[in-house]
């Protein structure tokens, strides 16, 4: 880790970090909300081991058209996962042979799915039409952090 970054108390905290060093570095910067969501998505994903094991597209599928809130933190937790895997494990689905563009596709559709949703108000719709709209700075900031080894 390159000696710019001082040990924190948290993980969240050191994830705050890398993101502020990668925005600075890679000069994509990040809305406050959007900085926000990628932390607390990075540190949810830290201890998950199956990342990528599942096949997207029938999550996808399986829930794009939400009816419960339930459906919708699955279609989110696909979106999730295809920011991850594009932005940090890019390598994960080349060995599978299935292009970036893909998960591109998924992950943003999933978030505009969730920011078209009516009659849950349980989401910050907002929220994730901004994170549709930014999927690719988001993907940018997080291969930063993936080949600048930080």
């Amino acid at each position: 880790m390159p000696s710019e970054f001082e040990h924190q108390p948290n993980a969240l905290a050191e994830w705050y970090n890398i993101i502020q060093f990668a925005q600075q570095q890679s000069g994509y910067d990040l809305e406050e909300s959007l900085e926000h969501y990628l932390i607390l998505t990075l540190d949810s994903f830290t201890t998950r081991t199956d990342l990528g094991s599942n096949i997207i597209a029938v999550d996808f599928l399986q829930y794009c058209d939400a009816q419960c809130s339930f459906d919708i933190n699955c279609l989110r937790n696909t979106g999730d996962q295809c920011l991850i895997l594009s932005g940090l494990f890019p390598e994960r689905m080349q060995t599978k042979n299935i292009p970036g563009e893909y998960l591109i596709n998924i992950g943003t559709s999933a978030y505009d799915i969730i920011s078209k949703i009516k009659n849950f108000r349980v989401f910050d719709k907002d929220l994730f039409a901004k994170l549709r709209d930014n999927f690719m700075g988001l993907i940018t900031t997080l291969q930063f952090i993936r080949t600048a080894h930080i």
